[in-house]
């Protein structure tokens, strides 16, 4: 699948794929520019690249990067899982 990148991520990353019919996990094993030139990152705005994913027909949705970062709270009335992984949209 061809991917535009809006943030920076790499090769081993794992990222989640996020459709209206659901969504999965996927780790990003390799990537190839639209010139055929193998990347291990990509840096972000800009970079258009191929990824192995399975065939899928994406009218809607996006790409997030998952982190293996703990979630701080800020907030001590908020009660949240901290071992709750944290997501941001990477494309």
């Amino acid at each position: 699948m061809l991917i535009e990148a809006k943030n920076k991520f790499s090769v081993g990353d794992s990222v989640e794929v996020i459709l209206p019919s659901g969504r999965f996990n996927i780790q990003v094993n390799s990537m190839i520019t639209e010139f055929n030139e193998v990347l291990d990152v990509a840096k972000g705005s800009g970079y258009r690249v191929w990824i192995p994913m399975p065939e899928i027909k994406p009218e809607l949705g996006f790409i997030a990067r998952n982190f293996d970062e703990k979630i701080t709270i800020k907030n001590k009335n908020i009660k949240k899982d901290l071992d709750q992984k944290i997501r941001r949209p990477s494309w």
